[in-house]
């Protein structure tokens, strides 16, 4: 098993030098805003487009639409009105039960 996005993203952000994609596991618009919050330049993500891929060029355009939808309304919860504010919201961290 290895490092988790979440783990990579974190212990990456703390070389200044370098500019992360976070990319692995990411699912959703909110997997996007946390990779961002992170600490993550960019984000990748392919497995949400396969299937929608498999249909149709507007079907992938839906999933984009979606995908945006969901970022935007995790930014509008968390007060970042922009991606550089998204990159400086505070984040919780809570411990494993």
């Amino acid at each position: 098993m290895g490092i988790s996005t979440t783990e990579a993203i974190v212990q990456c952000h703390k070389i200044k030098c370098l500019k992360i994609i976070g990319s692995g596991g990411i699912r959703n618009g909110v997997e996007i805003a946390k990779a961002i919050a992170l600490g993550s330049d960019l984000v990748d993500l392919a497995l949400p487009f396969l299937e929608p891929a498999n249909h149709s060029k507007e079907a992938v355009e839906e999933k984009i639409n979606q995908l945006i939808r969901e970022l935007k309304i995790v930014m509008f919860c968390s007060g970042a009105r922009s991606i550089e504010a998204l990159k400086h919201t505070c984040l919780l961290q809570l411990k494993e039960i």
